[in-house]
């Protein structure tokens, strides 16, 4: 509609056959520029086979999994074929705690599904007497499946890469798959193309639910039998009763421990006691210093490692993140946080108080080394006499010391060592520097020296040569 004003005469302009645009005083109203089209999300595949599913995880896709619920799908927690003695959840809990809490998941489930995979899957000891079995515990990683993730055969044989790995990928389904349930996200762990929920998913649940990794409750305590009364003291006691006392108190002397500021020490002279303890402190401020420089730095989002870390890594570990790229980068990453979690470990054992034992070296074939541990007694190093008389320098005690101590990274009292002790494939770079500097990553990953010289290295730079 045209706006009409009066004139002066009452009548409007239109009466008078002309109107304001005609007449170019009024403009037209300008046209508004058109508004910006959003950019569009992607949409996400829906209703994939199981080949684009799993390209979907490892090229990052946006995908939507489909599982329909299954009423007729069975559990079987205890069929006739499983064996409760190879479940590997308790020598791995702390990992498994650590990598479900890194990727978002509750770790009784993640623990569940190592469960069924170690209990249910075992049979690989057999079958691979006679050809190499295509999937690796304790979370079963297919090899050539998942070859697409970077990661080799020799990497899965790590159990802190293989519960990395089985992690990542109960997180990517899980964040993939619609209306996630605990039993869905089993049923395609176990087969990415499943529609509907399996009876894998559902004997899941049940060990989710059961948690049968749990030591059993102790039995009641039963009530105290009554005390019976005192006899009568002699007299012979009574009179050689602080003479006694004196035996006692003497003996009790000779077999007090050392408790210093870092440690304790057992069977030492004070001397060599407060030795260890002093030493036992400068490792401990050695662990300090790597994790500060190396903790909280992601290669994958771009951080940028020091040279000196960067030079470290590349000749102790042959970790070389200055030429790694695409899948490559994550893959240094994830080796990377497994070299830190051991120095952690090594801090939470500092922390807690190691214990040292002084060995008198006669009729002792492991004195044979300065010093070693024992799988079955964790936190405890046994020190021989060739560790106060052939190595002089306090630098390389305080090495040997940390190399000992990286035996009890990523491990539970009774369990076996992930960075074994007494292993034919340990390599001493001072016994060895040539087979040292050749040492595969995975190889240097289970060796202690590398830690130890890693350390070295990293926190008292004017003193190492790497010859």
């Amino acid at each position: 509609m045209v706006f009409e004003p009066y004139n002066e005469k009452g009548t409007t302009l239109r009466e008078k056959g002309t109107t304001l645009f005609e007449r170019g005083t009024l403009l037209p109203p300008p046209v508004p520029a058109p508004l910006p089209k959003p950019s569009p999300t992607p949409t996400p595949f829906i209703d994939l086979v199981e080949r684009e599913r799993k390209d979907a995880i490892i090229h990052d896709t946006h995908a939507i999994f489909e599982v329909h619920e299954n009423p007729s799908a069975k559990a079987n927690a205890d069929p006739w074929y499983s064996r409760k003695k190879e479940e590997q959840v308790t020598e791995y809990s702390q990992l498994i705690e650590v990598e479900a809490r890194r990727k978002g998941l509750d770790p009784d489930f993640v623990k569940a599904v190592v469960w069924m995979e170690t209990t249910h899957g075992w049979y690989d000891e057999i079958t691979g007497l006679v050809k190499e079995p295509k999937t690796i515990r304790p979370m079963n990683i297919h090899v050539d499946y998942w070859k697409g993730l970077g990661y080799s055969r020799n990497d899965l044989q790590d159990p802190m890469i293989n519960i990395e790995v089985g992690a990542f990928l109960l997180a990517e389904i899980w964040k993939r798959t619609k209306d996630p349930t605990p039993e869905k996200v089993a049923t395609l762990y176990n087969d990415l193309g499943a529609r509907k929920v399996s009876d894998y998913g559902k004997t899941v649940i049940v060990y989710y639910r059961s948690r049968p990794w749990l030591p059993p409750p102790p039995p009641p305590i039963p009530a105290p039998l009554p005390t019976p009364p005192l006899p009568t003291p002699t007299p012979y006691l009574r009179e050689h009763e602080q003479e006694n006392r004196k035996a006692e108190d003497s003996a009790a002397n000779r077999n007090v421990d050392y408790v210093g500021q870092y440690c304790t020490v057992r069977g030492c002279t004070q001397e060599r006691a407060e030795k260890i303890d002093q030493l036992c402190g400068q490792a401990k401020e050695w662990v300090e210093c790597v994790l500060d420089k190396i903790r909280g730095v992601s290669v994958e989002t771009g951080d940028v490692l020091p040279s000196d870390v960067a030079n470290a890594l590349d000749r102790h570990f042959h970790i070389d993140v200055q030429v790694a790229h695409g899948i490559g980068i994550y893959a240094a990453g994830m080796l990377i946080r497994n070299i830190v979690k051991v120095f952690e470990k090594m801090k939470l054992d500092f922390n807690g108080g190691m214990i040292y034992i002084c060995e008198t070296g006669k009729w002792n074939p492991y004195c044979r080394q300065p010093l070693y541990v024992h799988r079955i007694n964790p936190k405890v190093v046994h020190i021989c006499p060739r560790f106060f008389d052939e190595i002089g320098s306090e630098l390389l005690q305080r090495v040997f010391l940390l190399h000992e101590s990286v035996h009890f990274a990523s491990r539970l009292p009774g369990a076996p060592n992930t960075i074994p002790g007494f292993s034919l494939s340990e390599v001493y770079r001072f016994e060895n520097p040539e087979k040292y500097r050749k040492l595969s990553t995975y190889s240097a990953l289970r060796n202690a020296d590398s830690y130890a010289h890693f350390a070295w290295e990293l926190c008292e730079p004017g003193t190492f040569v790497f010859d």
